[in-house]
Protein backbone atom coordinates (compact mmCIF):
# COMPACT_ATOMS: atom_id res chain seq x y z
CA UNK A 1 0.00 0.00 0.00
CA UNK A 2 1.30 3.39 -0.97
CA UNK A 3 1.10 6.12 1.65
CA UNK A 4 1.36 9.55 0.05
CA UNK A 5 3.92 11.93 1.42
CA UNK A 6 2.92 15.39 2.59
CA UNK A 7 3.63 17.01 -0.76
CA UNK A 8 1.53 14.44 -2.64
CA UNK A 9 -1.26 14.80 -0.10
CA UNK A 10 -1.22 18.57 -0.60
CA UNK A 11 -1.32 18.16 -4.38
CA UNK A 12 -4.28 15.81 -4.02
CA UNK A 13 -6.03 18.32 -1.77
CA UNK A 14 -5.35 21.08 -4.32
CA UNK A 15 -6.77 18.95 -7.12
CA UNK A 16 -9.88 18.20 -5.06
CA UNK A 17 -10.35 21.91 -4.31
CA UNK A 18 -9.93 22.82 -7.99
CA UNK A 19 -12.41 20.15 -9.03
CA UNK A 20 -14.90 21.33 -6.42
CA UNK A 21 -14.53 24.97 -7.47
CA UNK A 22 -14.91 24.01 -11.12
CA UNK A 23 -18.00 22.04 -10.20
CA UNK A 24 -19.47 25.05 -8.40
CA UNK A 25 -18.46 27.30 -11.27
CA UNK A 26 -20.04 24.92 -13.75
CA UNK A 27 -23.25 24.83 -11.74
CA UNK A 28 -23.30 28.64 -11.58
CA UNK A 29 -22.61 28.86 -15.31
CA UNK A 30 -25.30 26.29 -16.08
CA UNK A 31 -27.73 28.20 -13.86
CA UNK A 32 -26.94 31.40 -15.75
CA UNK A 33 -27.32 29.57 -19.07
CA UNK A 34 -30.68 28.18 -18.00
CA UNK A 35 -31.85 31.63 -16.90
CA UNK A 36 -30.79 33.09 -20.26
CA UNK A 37 -32.60 30.32 -22.13
CA UNK A 38 -35.71 30.90 -20.02
CA UNK A 39 -35.60 34.61 -20.91
CA UNK A 40 -35.24 33.78 -24.60
CA UNK A 41 -38.12 31.31 -24.36
CA UNK A 42 -40.34 33.94 -22.73
CA UNK A 43 -39.47 36.42 -25.49
CA UNK A 44 -40.21 33.84 -28.18
CA UNK A 45 -43.53 32.96 -26.56
CA UNK A 46 -44.47 36.65 -26.52
CA UNK A 47 -43.42 37.04 -30.15
CA UNK A 48 -45.37 33.92 -31.07
CA UNK A 49 -48.50 35.26 -29.36
CA UNK A 50 -48.12 38.57 -31.19
CA UNK A 51 -47.73 36.79 -34.53
CA UNK A 52 -50.80 34.67 -33.83
CA UNK A 53 -52.83 37.81 -33.11
CA UNK A 54 -51.59 39.39 -36.34
CA UNK A 55 -52.50 36.26 -38.30
CA UNK A 56 -55.97 36.23 -36.75
CA UNK A 57 -56.45 39.91 -37.57
CA UNK A 58 -55.27 39.33 -41.15
CA UNK A 59 -57.67 36.39 -41.50
CA UNK A 60 -60.51 38.57 -40.22
CA UNK A 61 -59.61 41.29 -42.75
CA UNK A 62 -59.53 38.75 -45.58
CA UNK A 63 -62.91 37.35 -44.53
CA UNK A 64 -64.33 40.87 -44.40
CA UNK A 65 -62.97 41.69 -47.84
CA UNK A 66 -64.33 38.45 -49.27
CA UNK A 67 -67.74 39.25 -47.79
CA UNK A 68 -67.58 42.72 -49.38
CA UNK A 69 -66.60 41.17 -52.70
CA UNK A 70 -69.48 38.72 -52.54
CA UNK A 71 -71.89 41.52 -51.62
CA UNK A 72 -70.93 43.60 -54.65
CA UNK A 73 -73.31 43.08 -57.54
CA UNK A 74 -71.96 41.53 -60.72
CA UNK A 75 -72.94 44.64 -62.70
CA UNK A 76 -70.64 46.94 -60.70
CA UNK A 77 -67.22 45.85 -61.95
CA UNK A 78 -65.34 48.92 -60.60
CA UNK A 79 -66.30 48.01 -57.04
CA UNK A 80 -65.37 44.38 -57.70
CA UNK A 81 -61.94 45.41 -58.95
CA UNK A 82 -61.50 47.63 -55.90
CA UNK A 83 -62.57 44.81 -53.57
CA UNK A 84 -60.22 42.37 -55.29
CA UNK A 85 -57.34 44.86 -54.98
CA UNK A 86 -58.13 45.33 -51.29
CA UNK A 87 -58.16 41.56 -50.89
CA UNK A 88 -54.79 41.21 -52.61
CA UNK A 89 -53.34 44.04 -50.53
CA UNK A 90 -54.72 42.53 -47.33
CA UNK A 91 -53.30 39.11 -48.12
CA UNK A 92 -49.90 40.56 -49.08
CA UNK A 93 -49.69 42.62 -45.88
Amino acid sequence: MHIPDERTAQRLADVVLRLESRGVGAVQKNTADVAELQRELALLRGENAMLRRRMEQAAERVESLIAKLEAVGSDDSAEQVSAVEQLRTGVAA
